[in-house]
């Protein structure tokens, strides 16, 4: 009789330790997927940001001398995730650099004199000269 108990006891032990690495597994992979989420999500709003900043210059070029328009880009991206913006006029680029990514676009002019910034931007257009303040 004894034996059998412990026998009992042993293959509980035994299909209680499967279990438990199996839910370890299946926590892990749960955990890599949202990450992986949490990245897309974030790629996503520097994307949906890169192009906002864009369609404002492209904009401004287009409607010509006297255009001007405010407007604000958030203080960081999706989760939190600081970002830094920058316009690269010799290369007529716009470009969100993030988490050691950089996405980026071409705009219609290189005739950009300041630089956009986070929070509250007023763009205008003097003589073709595309500014910022």
């Amino acid at each position: 009789m004894d034996n059998s108990k412990a026998q009992v006891s042993l293959e509980f032990f035994s299909y209680y330790i499967i279990l438990s690495i199996v839910f370890l597994i299946v926590m892990l992979l749960i955990i890599d997927n949202q990450k992986n989420l949490n990245e897309e999500r974030t790629n996503a709003d520097a994307r949906r940001l890169l192009v906002f900043a864009k369609n404002e210059i492209d904009i401004a070029v287009n409607v010509g001398d006297g255009y001007s328009h405010a407007f604000i880009l958030p203080d960081s991206l999706q989760g939190g995730v600081n970002y830094m913006i920058f316009v690269l006029p010799d290369y007529q680029t716009i470009l969100v650099s993030y988490n050691d990514r950089n996405v980026s676009l071409p705009v219609l002019t290189d005739n950009i004199t300041s630089t956009i910034k986070k929070g509250k931007n007023v763009i205008k257009n003097s003589k073709g000269m595309i500014t910022f303040e």
